[in-house]
């Protein structure tokens, strides 16, 4: 990989160079999951909150 540095403005504080071009290094994510796995963390989601608000108001209501 070459770097080039263009416009270096002279201060008392150090020189970094940065270069002008990164070429990415990420490689692409697969695909996460199918429609139905998607469909299923949802319902699951769902559940799992519904619970919470469910536990939330038992304890709201013995106070």
């Amino acid at each position: 990989m070459d770097s080039a540095t263009h416009q270096i403005v002279q201060t008392n504080e150090p020189i970094i160079a940065v270069p002008t071009h990164v070429e990415p290094n990420l490689t692409p994510l697969p695909p996460v999951g199918s429609v139905p796995e998607t469909i299923l963390a949802i319902a699951v989601l769902i559940r799992s909150v519904a619970l919470l608000i469910q536990v939330i108001g038992q304890q709201k209501g013995r106070k």
